[in-house]
């Protein structure tokens, strides 16, 4: 090849766009202004054509996919399977291997890395992958990554024209052992000055579920170099990285109380993002960490998240709404969803690192309250009139009994996914269950919102009866704005949905991952066996129309006007299963917001088409 095979940080200045990406693009700038960044590699377009050309994946994706029924989900599966063969089981030619090889080696030492995308693109996270170790772990997520980059192009084509098949630019970039990680704004995001500095800090690697309630929080005035604000926070567990995820550990007693950077470390970031503001001329929040060689910068992000795209404005009848839980991923949410649909109450249990049940027996019990409480708050503040969705927690034995008092509370079980969690532990315990109820009740007391409580992992009509008794007694129902959603996780649920109690209920969520577990018998906590498997859509399709059959005669028999909503959930998006939400007349989807943008332009072009059909039919 006349091009090099693999970059590093300091070719890509004189490199296109179109060859490494809008990410390498930036990469390279930021390099260009002595930002301090990961050590990257980068496989440019023109190395991938080859690669392409050498393992002919080009040629045989398009001879697989020039016979399929795009609309069709069972052709789609089938091409995906054929198109997994193909890419997983072909070994990459030397003069890449080599290279690879020798850079993995010589540049990031053979240590932890992450594959990226060369496009920003949101709807692109599906195709990340963390904390990669090894020389053979590393080829192999290659060629997973392309495959995902394949499965997601295929989700989002409708011919074998608009498949991409070479990815954009593939960045690796070296993950380092964290001391410290953080995020940090070029202003004051809660009062706007912009001549201060905000940085937010937890002691080790990035961890969400800690930012909100143990982040320490500085603001460093440029004009001076003075932090002039400080707030340190009591944090007891740091995340570490290790091969193929984060291992939570606890922090000494010392470690816990004291601040997670000292003035000088402020002020020595405050001066890079300082430094990049002048250059930039615009605000931008960064990601940064810590290392023993100093900060580095991991994410970028020019702040415009108030200019939404004018398609994300558009109304649609089936309404998209959100799946969140951790409150400091707030100010990147899409403000155009429609409410939240399932705020994930699991975020604060994980948070508190402390057996529920442990919890629930302690003064721990009365913050655990609060915290939940303002946390919903603060995602009602985002969006003041529109429904927020309170899921009921749902961990299995395997999590909580790594807990603090875990081996107190917890019975080892072959496999927890199928075992004592959801209604089932609600009712065995039901001050599990009495908690939420009294988080409800809090919001309802305090606020005007609009309040749903879902009810998760419900194996038999029996639970759904009791708990629904338990709902009663504590008056919620006699709240004008409360509603009371159920999720279905089985077949069963859906199979025999008539004999549910389901007139109590304000709608149903269809939990289209935890069918796609029972159904393929597949375990989706075991991310090294589920991402190996490519599903049939239509089983899960079959499941959602016998749901929206339900709705519809139980709609025809309503003799009032609260009809049972009903609404799909997705973590990962799909393209076929939102598709076919909106053929079926569902009333709402709930995504997690990277993939808001693209979810919503699906369902105002399936809208576009279901209406279209309809008025030429007549």
């Amino acid at each position: 090849m006349s091009a090099p095979v693999i970059l590093e940080l300091n070719e890509l200045r004189k490199t296109s766009s179109s060859e490494i990406g809008t990410l390498g693009t930036e990469l390279a700038k930021l390099n260009q202004l002595a930002v301090p960044l990961p050590k990257s590699l980068i496989i440019p377009r023109l190395t991938l054509e080859k690669l392409s050309d050498d393992l002919q994946i080009a040629i045989n994706v398009k001879n697989i996919c020039q016979n399929i029924n795009w609309s069709d989900p069972a052709n789609r599966y089938h091409a995906k399977q054929a198109i997994a063969n193909q890419v997983l089981n072909r070994e990459f030619p030397n003069w890449f291997s080599q290279k690879l090889y020798n850079l993995y080696h010589s540049q990031l030492k053979r240590g932890l890395v992450r594959i990226l995308p060369g496009s920003k693109e949101s709807s692109l996270d599906v195709t990340r992958f963390e904390h990669i170790q090894g020389d053979s772990n590393l080829f192999e997520s290659l060629k997973q990554y392309w495959l995902h980059w394949l499965e997601h192009e295929i989700d989002l084509a409708s011919s074998v024209e608009e498949l991409h098949i070479i990815p954009t630019a593939i960045i690796m970039q070296e993950q380092s052992l964290a001391l410290v990680s953080g995020k940090c704004y070029s202003y004051h995001p809660q009062s706007g000055n912009k001549s201060q500095i905000f940085i937010s800090a937890i002691k080790g690697a990035p961890a969400s579920e800690l930012f909100e309630d143990h982040a320490d929080q500085y603001v460093v005035d440029v004009r001076t170099d003075n932090v002039v604000f400080r707030e340190v926070k009591t944090q007891t567990r740091y995340f570490q990285r290790s091969r193929d995820q984060l291992t939570s550990r606890p922090l000494d007693h010392q470690a816990q109380l004291s601040p997670n950077l000292t003035d000088e470390q402020c002020v020595q970031l405050a001066k890079i993002v300082s430094h990049l503001k002048h250059q930039q001329l615009s605000h931008f929040k960064l990601d940064w960490e810590l290392t023993h060689n100093g900060f580095i910068i991991t994410h970028y992000d020019e702040d415009d998240i108030s200019k939404e795209p004018q398609t994300i404005q558009q109304k649609t009848i089936t309404k998209i709404y959100l799946a969140v839980g951790n409150p400091h991923q707030i100010n990147s949410l899409p403000h155009a969803a429609d409410g939240i649909g399932v705020f994930d109450s699991q975020y604060a249990y994980l948070d508190f690192g402390i057996h529920p049940q442990q919890i629930c027996h302690s003064r721990l019990r009365e913050t655990l309250i609060r915290h939940l409480v303002s946390s919903v708050k603060q995602f009602h503040e985002l969006m003041p009139h529109r429904p927020i969705v309170y899921q009921t927690m749902s961990l299995n034995s395997r999590v909580m009994s790594k807990m603090r008092y875990g081996a107190q509370h917890e019975q080892a079980e072959p496999n927890p996914s199928l075992g004592m969690r959801g209604g089932m532990k609600y009712l065995v315990e039901p001050a599990l269950f009495e908690l939420d109820l009294e988080v409800i009740k809090a919001l309802l007391n305090q606020t005007n919102i609009m309040l749903g409580l879902q009810l998760t992992m419900i194996r038999s009509p029996q639970e759904l009866s009791l708990l629904i008794n338990q709902i009663y007694e504590a008056g919620l129902s006699h709240f004008p704005t409360f509603e009371l959603w159920w999720q279905l996780d089985t077949p069963d649920n859906i199979l025999n949905l008539a004999a549910y109690p389901t007139h109590h209920l304000t709608g149903l969520a269809i939990n289209i991952e935890e069918l796609q577990t029972l159904v393929y018998g597949v375990d989706q906590s075991n991310h090294y066996l589920f991402d190996r498997y490519t599903f049939d859509d239509q089983s899960l399709t079959k499941l959602m129309g016998l749901a929206a059959k339900f709705k519809a005669n139980s709609d025809e028999l309503s003799f009032t006007n609260q009809h049972l909503q009903l609404r799909l959930q997705l973590s990962r998006f799909n393209r076929q299963l939102v598709e076919e939400a909106v053929d079926f007349g569902y009333d709402g989807i709930t995504i997690s917001p990277p993939a808001f943008s693209i979810a919503k332009t699906t369902v105002i072009e399936a809208e576009r088409k279901k209406f279209k059909n309809h008025w030429e039919s007549y």
